[in-house]
């Protein structure tokens, strides 16, 4: 990994965004890694940066969402407080995913309006991922 983008929000879906970031801080040819909560809004900012950022190479840290996954399955996991958009592209995110049991998995949290947020992985997971 050669940096971490700290969102702030829709700030990183912005029009080339990342590109600029790109060109200004780190050198051609950067590979982003994206991770956030694994909800309609999660999804929807993944899908609006790599639409605002073209020239960037921007993948789903598909690691991450399945610790996360795994992190979750003997929890309760909360209920969406408040409306998202739904309409999203839910099928081009699935497709990143080569196991069909984490795509089912991730259809069921989404229909029965439910989330996990980034905050369900502590330091030492994270560490651990990057490290493998």
């Amino acid at each position: 990994i050669d940096g971490l983008i700290y969102g702030e929000g829709n700030k990183i879906t912005k029009e080339q965004a990342i590109q600029n970031y790109e060109k200004e801080m780190l050198s051609a040819n950067v590979k982003f890694i994206y991770w956030g909560d694994l909800d309609f809004t999660g999804i929807d900012m993944y899908e609006r940066v790599k639409k605002s950022n073209p020239q960037s190479s921007i993948e789903l840290f598909i690691e991450i969402y399945e610790k996360m996954l795994e992190l979750s399955k003997d929890k309760d996991i909360e209920k969406i407080h408040k409306e998202q958009n739904k309409n999203i592209n839910i099928k081009e995110f699935l497709a990143n995913f080569k196991n069909i049991e984490i795509q089912r998995k991730i259809q069921n949290i989404l229909k029965e309006n439910k989330y996990i947020p980034q905050e369900i992985l502590n330091y030492e997971e994270i560490e651990k991922i990057i490290q493998k």
